[in-house]
């Protein structure tokens, strides 16, 4: 159903575009070479460990907030996050 629509969007035929599911595994291979529990991260970031959970699994999509505070945790700037996750795919496209 490539025409199905998701509040006024095109829904992406595998669910979350793929970015998702890429920036989610980017985190929990950071976060682990951190040596950061799941529980921990999510603590520094200031939110839930299931929502962390949900977003090394691909299944929800972080905020730019969200993804500030991540990258804070990781002692690493926004713009610094988003090149090493164009850098581990060679395009954030893929």
């Amino acid at each position: 159903m490539p025409d199905e629509k998701v509040r006024g969007r095109k829904k992406h035929p595998e669910g979350r575009p793929p970015i998702v599911k890429k920036f989610g595994l980017l985190i929990r291979r950071l976060r682990k070479e951190a040596g950061l529990s799941q529980e921990e991260f999510a603590y520094r970031a200031k939110y839930h460990r299931t929502y962390q959970t949900f977003i090394e699994s691909g299944a929800k999509t972080p905020s730019i907030e969200t993804a500030r505070k991540q990258a804070e945790v990781l002692n690493l700037r926004l713009s610094q996050l988003f090149a090493l996750l164009e850098d581990d795919e060679g395009s954030i496209h893929n």
